[in-house]
């Protein structure tokens, strides 16, 4: 008897040794890959992947890796014109305004006077865009022709329109029609919508320029867009002007 326990105590001694000695593996707990942290404070969101992490930038909605490049511009960023969306190819873009100065080289995509308080300063405008994995500085037409044209289609004619000149098509026009304090210099009838119509070398924009703050004048201008991207305008005509000129403090 005495016999048959050590023969049980042996075998149980045995069963522990082996089997209680065995490293189970770790409870986890499902995880990915990446990470996604969003900042409401900053507009920013890191993503954590194997390898490294990359911080994204919310720049006027479109979230694009952050950069320490954009400051060296010296740019103040706004969003571009919608029309600039029907550009082919399409990529993400930033309107980057710049006070002229003496180390200025390019002409920029577009220049402007200033009004107001701001009368007698030019201003350039130019655009960054997000291709091929960095931002790249857009500083004159040719740049921009030269990854954005040929101009195929009616809506990148007006795009090209909007770059070059700063005219957007205007497509509601019963506010330009009762205008006060001012005169009208042609007969309602000529004050029509925007209309793009195609030519044998590209198109050609009719359009009104807008009325807003500063606006002493309206005009009807027509332009020609070309299939390479050279914008033209043809015809300027004044519709309407204010009597109480300038409207604006100089």
């Amino acid at each position: 008897m005495r016999l048959k326990s050590l023969l049980v105590v042996w075998v149980l001694f045995v069963f522990l040794l082996v089997f209680g000695c065995v490293q189970q593996p770790p409870t986890t707990t499902k995880s990915s890959t990446t990470e996604t942290k969003i900042t409401t404070s900053t507009q920013t969101t890191t993503t954590t992947a194997p390898g490294g992490a990359q911080e994204f930038c919310d720049y006027f909605g479109q979230k694009l890796p952050c950069s320490d490049e954009l400051p060296k511009w010296g740019c103040s960023f706004r969003e571009p014109s919608k029309s600039l969306d029907s550009l082919s190819p399409r990529y993400s873009l930033m309107k980057c305004s710049r006070l002229e100065n003496a180390s200025r080289t390019s002409e920029g995509v577009m220049q402007y006077n200033g009004t107001g308080l701001l009368a007698g300063r030019r201003f350039f405008i130019d655009y960054v865009a997000y291709r091929d994995g960095g931002f790249e500085l857009i500083d004159s037409k040719d740049k921009f022709r030269t990854i954005f044209a040929p101009v195929e289609f009616r809506e990148e004619a007006l795009a090209f329109l909007a770059a070059f000149t700063g005219y957007e098509p205007v497509y509601e026009v019963d506010h330009l029609k009762n205008l006060t304090r001012g005169t009208y210099k042609v007969d309602m009838s000529e004050i029509n919508l925007a209309t793009v119509d195609e030519t044998p070398t590209g198109y050609r924009i009719t359009t009104l320029t807008e009325y807003g703050p500063c606006v002493d004048e309206i005009y009807k201008k027509i332009f020609s867009v070309t299939r390479s991207g050279d914008v033209k305008e043809v015809r300027s005509a004044l519709i309407w002007e204010s009597d109480r000129k300038p409207s604006c403090i100089s």
